[in-house]
């Protein structure tokens, strides 16, 4: 049986405090109106899946090995397994959790990681602030594999809100993440800006860059793409005081302007992803020359700054 695993810190509230849907008055709840909603919108994404329930439970009590931690909008797609007792080391040491139910002992594993857009909430961050560090962290397991996609697992990201999205600071982030590969599926509404999210770099710049004029090379603050030679290039300009970054002069210590780390990885990370799809060489001089000055210049007990370790060794695998 397969179902949909959801974090218990936050849900089911955060179905039940949804506005944007209107429930009809045929509804047993909202929460049940909602989550027949979401299997239904999963199982037609991919019938393969064919997800029965949804379940509340904290996913880290269960896959000890994750390296996400309290992730208030992160869950999977899960399948239950009835096994033989004997076979309960066999799986455990796959990675499986394993408990009995019934008298029966079942191994539990992971399908596919989820991601709940929080789009009920205001402001051009939401994207990266329900995606991010989370998916930073995921990075991390695949880092000394084979595999060169973000995850080890199929990463999907949820909306639930009850119309489509207008702001293209919204819709911009989430094609991204598209054309980097990753599975997006509306419940309710229909945004046609994310219907065939173009793979190819430069397509991709035309649509969702107003300020592209076409020429052979694109720069942002953030990254910079020359098309004719296939490269891309990662820039730092933004992780300066004043900008992303602040100076406590107290301490002598640096830090990220609030959630700012979160907003420029949401940036720069479809990019890596597509260049690298695309066949581009990338350059990440600069990212690796801001971690290397500014690592003994954070608190050791912080935990943003560590994170782009893993995102540099993740472009060093790509490269």
């Amino acid at each position: 049986m397969r179902k949909l695993l959801l974090p218990a810190s936050g849900f089911p509230e955060k179905i039940n405090a949804i506005e944007s849907v209107r429930i009809p008055p045929t509804a047993i709840s909202k929460q049940d109106f909602v989550e027949t909603a979401i299997l239904q919108a999963i199982n037609t994404y991919n019938p393969k899946l064919n997800l029965q329930e949804v379940e509340y439970s904290n996913i880290n009590n269960q896959f000890s090995n994750l390296p996400v931690r309290g992730g208030k909008l992160f869950g999977a797609i899960i399948e239950d397994e009835v096994i033989n007792a004997s076979s309960e080391d066999y799986y455990r040491n796959k990675g499986y959790y394993i408990w009995i139910n019934n008298g029966d002992t079942v191994a539990r594993r992971i399908v596919t990681y989820v991601f709940i857009l929080d789009l009920e909430m205001d402001g051009r961050n939401i994207v990266a602030q329900s995606i991010f560090p989370e998916l930073i962290e995921l990075m991390d397991m695949t880092i000394g594999g084979p595999c060169y996609k973000v995850a080890n697992h199929p990463v999907y990201i949820l909306n639930m809100l009850g119309s489509r999205i207008t702001q293209s600071s919204i819709y911009y982030p989430i094609a991204g993440m598209i054309a980097a590969d990753m599975e997006y599926i509306e419940v309710f509404a229909n945004t046609p800006e994310l219907v065939r999210v173009p793979s190819d770099i430069r397509d991709f710049i035309r649509k969702y860059e107003p300020s592209y004029r076409g020429a052979s090379v694109y720069i942002t603050p953030e990254f910079e793409l020359d098309f004719r030679n296939k490269s891309l290039k990662i820039k730092d300009d933004k992780l300066v005081v004043g900008d992303y970054l602040k100076h406590d002069r107290r301490t002598g210590l640096y830090e990220f302007n609030g959630s700012s780390e979160k907003f420029y990885w949401a940036k720069i990370l479809p990019y890596i992803l597509l260049a690298h799809k695309n066949g581009y060489t990338i350059d990440y001089a600069e990212l690796e020359n801001f971690y290397s000055t500014y690592t003994p210049l954070f608190s050791r007990r912080g935990t943003k700054l560590p994170r782009f370790l893993t995102l540099l060794r993740f472009i060093e695998k790509l490269n």
